[in-house]
């Protein structure tokens, strides 16, 4: 490689942005038995789906995703429970 290469190389290195790393966000929306939204919470660090623990109170519905990204769904056991 001769030093005109090299030259080369760093000046297409420099023309490309740096890419910030993405923020860590979980979002989680708790549901009612029925299946209805209560409360959207949005973390500001990563969770994942299979560290969430359930109990028999809730459990975990599924992964989803809308038009702000992925989401976990979590729904209530229980139609007389409320949070």
């Amino acid at each position: 490689m001769n030093y005109s290469t090299i030259e080369g190389c760093i000046r297409q290195t420099m023309k490309q942005p740096i890419e910030k790393p993405k923020a860590m966000i979980t979002r989680i929306k708790l549901e009612d038995y029925n299946g209805n939204d209560i409360v959207e919470l949005n973390l500001n660090f990563e969770i994942l789906a299979e560290n969430i623990v359930e109990t028999d109170d809730y459990n975990i519905a599924d992964l989803d995703e809308d038009e702000n990204g992925e989401y976990i769904r979590v729904q209530l056991n229980h139609p007389e429970r409320i949070l």
